[in-house]
């Protein structure tokens, strides 16, 4: 069974923001209120809230007093502060900041980059390296079968999903013992592997 988060709101330090912590944290699905600043140290969280799609209302670029602001009232405020809840635990297991997968794919494609220029001769530049549409959808595709999985095996193991995640009524979800292979779910002894 999951666990229900022991904090409902995730206050960031604004001169040294969370990094593992918070990423932690986002993923158990606790919203996180942060006040970026001008240090890299201080937009780490802005930058995983954004990844995380709610960067709009977990980042109080307003300043301190937007901050303090935000949290009396995400505080005071017990629906919208669940609305958020729920808009992160919705998005957890889409999101690019949890998407293994295209992060892996998008560090390769940069690193390959960086080679060819390097094979050619040409001195260092930024670069703004994104994966080709084509696939960036095959990864999706393979991303939400696996989503499919992981939600079948809770399932089947006991897991209360909140009702969001529940799959619709009369879908049978994939076994337990279900591969996920090139973005379609394979069955066991089919040869797939």
């Amino acid at each position: 069974h999951r666990t229900p988060p022991q904090a409902d709101l995730f206050l960031d330090t604004p001169l040294c923001n969370g990094h593992t912590t918070a990423a932690d944290a986002l993923w158990a699905g606790v919203p996180l209120l942060t006040c970026p600043g001008d240090a890299m140290c201080s937009r780490v969280a802005a930058s995983l809230c954004t990844a995380v799609g709610c960067g709009p209302q977990m980042i109080a670029d307003g300043g301190i007093g937007d901050y303090v602001e935000r949290a009396v009232r995400l505080g005071t405020r017990r629906v919208e502060l669940l609305a958020l809840r729920r808009k992160l635990w919705a998005r957890r297991l889409s999101a690019p900041l949890f998407d293994t997968r295209l992060w892996t794919r998008t560090w390769e494609h940069a690193l390959r980059a960086v080679w060819l220029r390097h094979c050619a001769g040409e001195p260092p530049a930024s670069m703004d390296v994104r994966l080709g549409e084509l696939e960036a959808a095959e990864l999706r595709r393979e991303n939400a079968a696996d989503a499919l999985v992981r939600r079948a095996r809770a399932l089947q193991a006991g897991a209360v999903l909140p009702a969001g995640l529940q799959p619709p009524a009369g879908l049978q979800p994939p076994r337990a013992d279900t591969r996920v292979a090139a973005g379609c779910c394979a069955a066991p002894n089919d040869g797939v592997t």
